[in-house]
């Protein structure tokens, strides 16, 4: 969904740009012969776009405001990281199970309850995730609806080519006398095209893009003149000749896409025009002009009540009807000849200026390049781990130079006696890891790679590596590859003793491959290790959170999460990793199981006995155990109150205000709903809580 978004995004802008420079160009140019040749360069330019913007490989530069259309995409990519050595920040529970929207979007960080350490999440912070899954929501609805006019669209498309199929078939070959005044009128017309009868038009029609026929309605064999009869067939005869049905066939293909352009229709409207103008002129040229302007009206004014009725694989006399006056003005002015024929020059300088703006248009983009997204990360991550010099003038280019070797240069192949020895010849300019740290620091972009990489290769403790890591992360998310930045973060959960690095490093690795649209091979690279060793530690740990909310999938979370518990049996109960099972039950509509949960764990976490005893009365609500509800809702009020972020608390209140509804203590749930609105300013959660504060308010009265 998401690349069909970015896609989408992309060509719609491009598809806008061209269509702008056609029209201009097209202001100036009055021959229509002249237009038809840039609108078909045009619809070419058009077709070749779609194309490119969906070809991954193509070069691209972000344009510069590229960010700012998508903020949701920026949290996601953006999470908060800690300091190297800073373990004071403890973990906390992932309340999730009874926010706004049970149902998780499948973007990371943007569920407004997620599981934030207290000293690094702001409320800011808070309200951008929510901002961000808001805004992820309203553009997954877009595209279900823009694929739902896309489907309405082809069903139109495919009604209209049936119906014309269906009038071929019922139509009767044409007299010979009436053959004849075709090879009469147009000697040079092609043997295939064939002269039909029909009851079902009452106008001329031409049908078929490559073995076309022209259909005329039955009575112009009683009742119309030669001239009339000659000017019908010239005029649709040159809807074929000039490839009219072929470019209208295509040009209705791309509605699939543009139909929600304005400006399309308004490229197509003109190019129909075009056309006509350009059918009528050859029709002009086989008889008197002012005798075919009369036959134009008389033909008007007899179809008056028939003439909307239109084939969508058809050209005839009255596509658009209302432009008749205009065509019949163009055949009378004396003072200007419509030309029937393109000169050859122009066609090849239009065409030509076409092309160039189709060329450099494809290069610009809406998504995130790999360039700009080192930039576009800079906005949501704090500062390096570490002390960093500034760069040097020609940084960037020796990171860039650097990148293209970077696999090779540092991770030569196992058994390689050429590849160990240049390893060693690198890293013997340091005589320690220390130094070479030391050196890391105070070096430019490039050299600072180098250095850490080298002082990697010398360090033996892992402590001291995950430091190294940690300053290589900013670097590593700047490559095009990600093998780097997976490294660096498996080694960092692997290894550090600090819960809260863990936490934070595994959603920066699942938001990053998220964005770079890797996930899946994280996921597979991780279901194969758990084949292999099902008690992998590492893997169930990534993948619990992959499955919470990069690719919801409560019944696998919670499988995994549960085996994570049980490698450790005689440990106390994890308060984190025991929150988000409860929380994967819920979502199963598991509601007694997860209120126990949470219920042990309540007393466990002082600072969050509150919210798990709400979590448990809503569970225990949803079960319909309302009793069990109402004496979880009161140990939660009387444990410390919420006080980690506005959202939370009002989230703390609404669901506690919910619960004393839903039981019977009015009084109560109006203070609760009370306090709940005095704690956001989301239009959404203020109307829903006004509600319910006014049902409370009406049942605590209606009881005295």
């Amino acid at each position: 969904m998401r690349d069909l978004t970015i896609w989408l995004a992309d060509y719609y802008l491009l598809a806008t740009l061209l269509l702008i420079v056609t029209a201009g160009v097209k202001r100036l140019v009055r021959q229509p012969a002249q237009r038809m040749a840039l609108s078909r360069a045009t619809v070419a330019g058009l077709v070749c776009l779609a194309v490119i913007t969906a070809a991954p490989g193509w070069p691209r530069v972000s344009l510069p405001f590229a960010t700012v259309l998508s903020p949701a995409h920026r949290v996601a990519v953006s999470p908060p990281t800690i300091a190297p050595g800073d373990d004071a920040i403890a973990d906390l529970a992932a309340p999730q199970s009874s926010g706004p929207d049970e149902s998780s979007a499948p973007m990371p960080l943007t569920d407004p309850t997620a599981d934030v350490p207290a000293a690094r999440h702001t409320v800011e912070h808070t309200n951008n995730q929510a901002s961000a899954g808001t805004a992820h929501r309203i553009t997954a609805i877009m595209i279900r609806c823009f694929l739902v006019g896309t489907a309405l669209v082809a069903i139109w498309l495919a009604v209209g080519v049936i119906l014309t199929m269906r009038l071929r078939l019922m139509a009767w070959h044409a007299a010979e006398p009436i053959q004849s005044v075709l090879g009469r009128v147009l000697p040079d017309q092609p043997a295939s095209t064939r002269v039909m009868l029909s009851n079902r038009v009452n106008q001329a029609v031409a049908v078929g893009c490559f073995a076309a026929d022209i259909i005329l309605p039955r009575r112009f064999i009683e009742a119309e003149s030669r001239v009339g009869l000659e000017a019908a067939l010239a005029h649709e005869c040159a809807h074929i000749r000039n490839g009219d049905l072929r470019l209208l066939a295509l040009m209705r293909c791309l509605a699939l896409v543009l139909y929600a352009h304005p400006l399309y229709w308004a490229f197509r409207r003109r190019v129909q025009v075009d056309q006509e103008l350009l059918a009528d002129a050859a029709a002009g040229q086989c008889c008197d002009t002012a005798d075919y302007a009369e036959v134009l009206l008389h033909w008007f004014r007899t179809n008056a009540a028939d003439r909307s009725r239109l084939m969508t694989a058809t050209l005839g006399l009255w596509e658009r009807p209302h432009s008749l006056k205009r065509r019949i003005a163009m055949l009378l002015d004396d003072g200007f000849r419509v030309q029937t024929d393109c000169p050859t020059a122009w066609r090849a300088f239009g065409s030509g200026l076409l092309i160039a703006a189709v060329f450099a248009l494809s290069f610009f983009t809406l998504r995130t390049t790999p360039d700009s997204m080192a930039d576009e990360v800079q906005v949501g991550e704090p500062e390096s781990p570490v002390p960093l010099a500034a760069d040097g003038n020609n940084a960037a280019a020796e990171e860039s130079k650097d990148a293209e070797q970077a696999d090779d240069a540092t991770a030569p192949a196992a058994g390689s006696a050429e590849a160990t020895s240049d390893t060693k010849s690198r890293d013997s300019k340091y005589r320690s890891a220390e130094e070479a740290w030391r050196a890391g620091i105070a070096g430019n972009s490039a050299a600072r790679r180098k250095a850490f990489e080298a002082a990697l290769r010398l360090a033996s403790d892992d402590a001291f590596k995950i430091r190294i890591y940690e300053a290589l992360r900013p670097t590593y998310r700047r490559l095009s590859g990600v093998d780097k930045m997976v490294e660096a973060c498996e080694f960092i959960i692997r290894h550090t003793d600090s819960d809260a690095k863990r936490s934070l490093t595994r959603r920066d690795l699942v938001s990053f491959m998220y964005q770079r649209g890797k996930l899946d091979r994280l996921v597979s690279r991780h279901e194969g290790v758990l084949k292999e060793d099902s008690n992998d530690r590492t893997s169930l740990y990534i993948l619990s959170e992959v499955y919470d909310r990069a690719r919801p999938n409560p019944k696998r979370a919670a499988e995994l999460l549960q085996r994570m518990m049980d490698l450790e049996p005689d440990k106390p109960l994890d308060v984190s990793t025991t929150a988000k099972l409860a929380m994967q039950l819920v979502r199963q509509k598991k509601y007694s199981e997860s209120a126990e949960l949470y219920e042990k764990i309540a007393p466990l976490d002082e600072n969050l006995a509150a919210w798990h005893w709400k979590e448990a009365a809503s569970a225990w609500l949803k079960q319909g155990a309302n009793d069990k509800a109402l004496a979880a809702a009161k140990k939660a009020t009387a444990s410390t109150p919420e006080k980690r972020s506005k959202l939370l608390i009002h989230f703390w209140h609404r669901h506690l205000g919910e619960v004393f509804l839903a039981t019977g203590e009015f009084k109560l749930a109006a203070s609760h709903l009370e306090h709940a609105i005095e704690n956001t300013d989301i239009e959404g959660y203020l109307r829903d809580c006004r509600g319910l504060l006014a049902e409370a308010r009406l049942k605590a009265d209606d009881g005295n």
